[in-house]
């Protein structure tokens, strides 16, 4: 984060990668030879900042309705216009069609770029029972395969995941471009999150610059979860497991469902500030996997149930 500011400050961007054997710092900023530097230099135009480019599409998708909300805040915050925003996952017609969407959107609009955001664990419900789950960096894997080069290259893909193990994130750039972690983010850094990877796809692309704006102001938007944002999956779960505590039979059905609903809160609560509060809670859920039914489902949730009611004080 320092070093993206102080390449900022000289009007340039900077990346670095890591490799098996050597990690690589790449700083690009512009500059003359010695004989070239006027005597005066003027600093009247300003420095730039990286922005995306103004033919930017910004696609994202996830089976999560409040992740569905923070990624169309994501996107406008990263300068997407709406009619270029698309956030997609609340049904399995869009989950499973996704790559023949975005590969048809891509293959329309020759001219322009594509920033796609895809969850990578997309479940698929029926009921509130669980069906299948897709994995969003297979479906850009997929689509990437597809694509002729030219269409190819105007895409950066990134694979948003509460899974970060330093594998999960190989994995997830062997199959996509890069990666975006399911944790707080503060609304003016939004940009920074994007920026290495942009530089990376897209290194010579002079057109993801832009003047300062001295009256510029990052604080117009709301990039937070409520704890009413999270009530909708609370009462979901909350009407699963009272359904089936009078039958076993009935819990073990119900539980595939019941699981994938838990996982959905727990990335929404990764997403939140991580005060102790939520870090107890996360201990808490990170029990609650598996195949098998954990043993006392009910009190288990109600005291996890009880612990997020209680950040409303």
């Amino acid at each position: 984060w320092i070093m993206q500011r102080c390449a900022r400050v000289m009007g340039g961007h900077c990346f670095i990668k890591f490799e098996y054997q050597r990690t690589i710092f790449s700083l690009y900023c512009p500059s003359k030879t010695w004989s070239k530097v006027p005597d005066v230099i003027s600093v009247t135009e300003g420095p730039t900042i990286f922005a995306l480019p103004t033919n930017t599409w910004g696609v994202a998708i996830d089976d999560s309705g409040i992740q569905r909300k923070l990624l169309n805040r994501f996107l406008k915050l990263a300068g997407v216009t709406e009619e270029r925003r698309i956030v997609l996952g609340s049904n399995s017609e869009e989950v499973l069609g996704f790559t023949n969407f975005l590969g048809n959107l891509v293959k329309e609009n020759p001219s322009d770029k594509f920033l796609v955001i895809v969850d990578e664990n997309l479940d698929i419900l029926d009921g509130g029972m669980h069906q299948q789950t897709v994995s969003g960096s297979m479906c850009i894997k997929a689509l990437r395969e597809e694509l002729d080069k030219s269409d190819e290259d105007r895409l950066l893909a990134l694979v948003r995941s509460a899974n970060d193990s330093s594998e999960d994130v190989m994995l997830y750039k062997e199959r996509a471009h890069g990666f975006l972690p399911k944790a707080p983010i503060q609304k003016d850094k939004v940009l920074d999150l994007i920026e290495p990877w942009w530089n990376e796809r897209f290194p010579n692309d002079s057109s993801a610059r832009v003047r300062i704006d001295p009256n510029y102001d990052s604080e117009f938007l709301s990039f937070a979860i409520s704890l009413e944002d999270l009530m909708e999956t609370i009462e979901l779960v909350d009407d699963r497991i009272s359904e089936s505590t009078e039958s076993e039979m009935e819990l073990k059905k119900n539980w595939p469902g019941i699981r994938e609903k838990l996982h959905i809160l727990k990335g929404d609560l990764k997403t939140m500030k991580q005060t102790s509060l939520v870090r107890r809670i996360l201990v808490h859920m990170e029990q609650l996997r598996g195949e098998k039914v954990p043993d006392d489902l009910s009190g288990r949730w109600t005291k996890i149930r009880n612990l997020i009611i209680s950040m409303r004080c």
